[in-house]
């Protein structure tokens, strides 16, 4: 899992399969205006999946259930 800032990415962790992984992001640490943008590769596999951007204000979570499709993963704030 990766954290998109422009082009440049930072690694948060990694996930595992079937589970829930949560990873804490100080504010300061995400694009101007709150915007926010993950970035998933699956260990072994080819490619990698981006999201779309959300904007978040403090304090808040972003929920992101990835699939084994990649492209049918879908993201909420809380």
């Amino acid at each position: 899992m990766y954290l998109m800032n422009g082009n440049q990415s930072e690694r948060l962790g990694t996930a595992t399969g079937v589970s829930t992984t949560r990873f804490s992001v100080p504010y300061r640490r995400i694009a101007s205006g709150g915007r926010l943008r993950l970035r998933a590769h699956p260990i072994g596999g080819s490619g990698s999946f981006t999201s779309e951007d959300v904007v978040i204000q403090p304090g808040q979570s972003v929920k992101w259930t990835l699939e084994s499709d990649l492209n049918r993963s879908s993201m909420a704030v809380y």
